[in-house]
């Protein structure tokens, strides 16, 4: 009986959070109003998604892209073959959240925590997710796979059942393969749970090697196929045109070789001169030309790169980047402002709090010690490759994580403070 009433408190609290979101994004992004649309839903990234979505329309991709084309194909089969029409999108996204914000509270759940819905209903409030998902921007999705990855392994990382660890692993390394075409800094989540196979409960060094070669082999299928694609049709040998232009960009700027917008311009327009062959762009030489840059200058200054990569992880919880009150179309002086930025700084301390108290709490940290575990890895994973790029937008990729730890630490810290209640007679109402 109380089971029930507790999973249809959950169930009624997760669709109103969910309807809240969607009034949110029809109200203050105005779909009616095409003008005040593109204002609400279009961000500098999203015309070069678009873009591809447009190149892709006729079935073939004409030319080389500096994005990876999963997520522009799926705005394509969203809005009808029409890019330009966004709202389909937008409003698919709402749902991609609330299917990870669900994602987020079975790992809650299938971790011990029966109170599931609170961790849920935080992930689909949290500013910086509610906010992305009304834009034509990927992370939406990247959340998404995130936590579908971390559901299925916390169930590899508790069986004793060798093969069924093995083939689960493989199951994570296919979804980040999808996951790396919506975009490429999932290339990297495979080190997330290579980090976490010594804490499974197989023992087998064998078996545990077998886990890590599924996972690499199945992760690497995706990004293979597309870097060969773009290799016999460009002669890319990348998975995107962004790949050597990134490196050598943030090496350089962090070194104080060059500025953002010179990187943009002139040194963008160098290589490019340099690059072209009988008025053509040869990606091959144009990215050979960036990653002989960024090493030359990564060998000059290695702790001038190194740092910022280690030490820029606070931004991931900072009101002030990442663009949070933009995307809610806020100025930063203006009077509503102040409410998102107090509401987006507590529920970071919240998130970050619950965690640390449930590595401190020794009683915590043996029911929830698997969420702990996938918390930590996603950061310190997710932290060293965004670097000085972090920003609430980017933390999407762990925060899915980080809040089925940390939700669920601090409602069990308060039900274990909260004394029981009792009857007239002073014995348990249980």
């Amino acid at each position: 009986m109380i089971r029930t009433a507790g999973r249809r408190t959950g169930i009624w609290a997760v669709t109103a959070a969910a309807a809240l979101r969607i009034l949110l994004v029809l109200a203050a992004g105005s779909p009616s109003n095409r003008a005040a649309w593109a204002a609400w839903t279009l961000e500098p990234d999203s015309h070069t998604y678009l873009s591809l979505a447009g190149d892709l329309s006729d079935g073939v991709q004409d030319s080389a892209s500096t994005r990876t084309p999963a997520y522009p194909a799926l705005l394509l089969l969203l809005s009808g073959g029409d890019p330009d029409r966004t709202l389909p999108v937008v409003l698919a996204q709402q749902i991609m959240d609330v299917a990870t914000a669900l994602m987020v509270g079975a790992l809650a759940f299938r971790s011990g925590c029966n109170a599931w819905w609170p961790a849920a209903v935080f992930y689909l409030m949290l500013p910086a997710a509610a906010a992305t998902s009304a834009r034509i921007l990927p992370d939406t999705l990247v959340a998404l796979v995130a936590a579908a990855g971390s559901l299925v392994w916390l169930e590899a990382a508790r069986t004793r059942d060798c093969r069924a660890m093995t083939g689960l692993h493989g199951i994570i390394g296919i979804l980040l393969s999808a996951g790396a075409l919506v975009k490429p800094v999932l290339l990297f989540a495979p080190a997330v749970f290579v980090l976490l196979v010594p804490f499974t409960a197989v023992r087998s060094g064998a078996s545990r090697m077998m886990a890590i070669l599924a996972l690499l082999a199945a992760s690497a299928a995706g990004p293979a196929l597309l870097r060969h694609h773009n290799a016999t049709s460009f002669g890319m040998d990348a998975i995107s045109a962004q790949d050597g232009y990134e490196q050598a960009g943030r090496i350089w700027i962090l070194t104080g070789r060059t500025t953002q917008q010179e990187l943009l311009t002139t040194l963008k327009d160098s290589v490019d001169a340099l690059s072209t062959r009988d008025g053509m762009i040869d990606y091959g030489v144009r990215n050979g030309i960036y990653r002989d840059m960024a090493l030359e200058e990564f060998e000059r200054h290695p702790l001038e790169v190194v740092v910022p990569h280690l030490t820029s992880w606070p931004r991931f919880f900072s009101t002030g980047t990442g663009n949070t009150l933009r995307y809610l179309g806020l100025a930063d002086d203006s009077r509503a402002a102040f409410p998102v930025r107090a509401a987006t700084a507590l529920m970071f301390a919240a998130m970050l709090a619950g965690f640390t108290i449930g590595l401190a709490n020794r009683e915590i940290r043996g029911r929830l010690r698997f969420l702990l575990l996938l918390a930590g890895s996603w950061m310190a994973v997710m932290s060293i490759v965004h670097g000085p790029l972090a920003g609430p937008r980017y933390g999407l990729a762990f925060f899915p994580a980080l809040c089925a730890a940390g939700i669920p630490s601090l409602t069990l810290l308060l039900r274990r403070r909260t004394p029981a209640a009792t009857n007239t007679n002073g014995t348990s109402a249980q």
